[in-house]
Formats: C-alpha cells, structure tokens, sequence
C-alpha cells in the first residue's frame, strides 16, 4: 500500500491511497487463458493429485472451501452481451487487494 501526501495552496494537506491488487501465480501458463497458472488452479490440482499426502491434500481442501464459501461466484466472466456471449469459453483471473488480510494470509498458507 503507498500513501501520497501533496499540498494544496490554502487548503491543508490532501492524502491519497493508492490500491495494489496482488495475484498469485505459478510458472505454467493456462491454456484458455494464455496467463500464468493461478494459485487457485495449482492448489486443486495438488489436492486431487495422487502423490499428495493426505495431511496436505486437508490443510489445500480446508482453505479452498474457506475461499468458496467467502468469495462471490461471478455468474460470467465476459461483459459482453452480443449474440452468443454465454457460449464463449471466458476465464476468470483472480486478484486481491492488498488490503484483503484475511484472504492474503490464507493463500500464503496455499503457497
């Protein structure tokens, strides 16, 4: 997060924030997509994966349901309305604010 101070003649100090969005991602891109795997993505394909210990395949699965049960499920991903939108293959790429702590601290256990 930054924070800008400027002055303003007459008027005191002016302060604005300025937002970071974080992403987490992999070294492999996403086929449909054509951008980096999202932590997401990775995540329920270690936990389905059969070499992952059970103990951390629960401690992936504990976290994705936290995430699917807090996180609002767009109904599209494309803005769109032309003839035949609902048809398109969209992806969605997901971001977080720097000040979501919550969801922050939980993809960093994800990580």
């Amino acid at each position: 997060m930054g924070v800008i101070t400027a002055r303003q003649r007459g008027s005191g100090t002016i302060t604005f924030r300025i937002m970071s969005f974080l992403r987490f991602v992999g070294n492999r891109r996403n086929a449909d997509s054509g951008v980096e795997m999202g932590l997401f993505e990775i995540s329920y394909a270690i936990a389905d994966h059969k070499g992952t210990s059970d103990t951390s395949a629960d401690v992936i699965r504990e976290q994705l349901a936290w995430f699917a049960k807090i996180l609002p499920k767009p109904v599209r991903f494309n803005r769109t309305r032309s003839k035949g939108y609902y048809r398109r293959n969209t992806r969605g790429i997901c971001w977080f604010k720097d000040s979501a702590t919550e969801c922050l601290s939980r993809m960093r256990v994800l990580q």
